[in-house]
């Protein structure tokens, strides 16, 4: 299990957020925002449960660390894919 801890930038824009009057647009903008917030509950409950997992934290755009890692676990899970699925004649 890989969970994704991707926020959509460095840091909440509070003046654009609070000036804004639309409450929905604000209640999606606040949920893409406090996504974060799962992560701990999420972890708790694979420990909890003995499910390994990795985290990779970043941001969902502009962060190539994130990237690279994201990457790099797709690339280990085609890996694993096709030797699972491999015949030997």
């Amino acid at each position: 299990m890989i969970i994704l801890n991707l926020s959509p930038g460095e840091a909440i824009d509070y003046a654009t957020f609070n000036a804004s009057r639309d409450r929905g647009a604000m209640t999606g903008e606040w949920l893409s925002w406090c996504q974060a917030c799962s992560v701990p509950e999420i972890a708790n409950l694979f420990r909890r449960c003995r499910i390994p997992f990795f985290q990779v934290t970043g941001m969902l755009e502009n962060d190539p660390a994130s990237s690279s890692e994201i990457s790099a676990w797709l690339a280990a899970a085609r890996v694993a894919f096709i030797m699972e699925h491999n015949r030997w004649a």
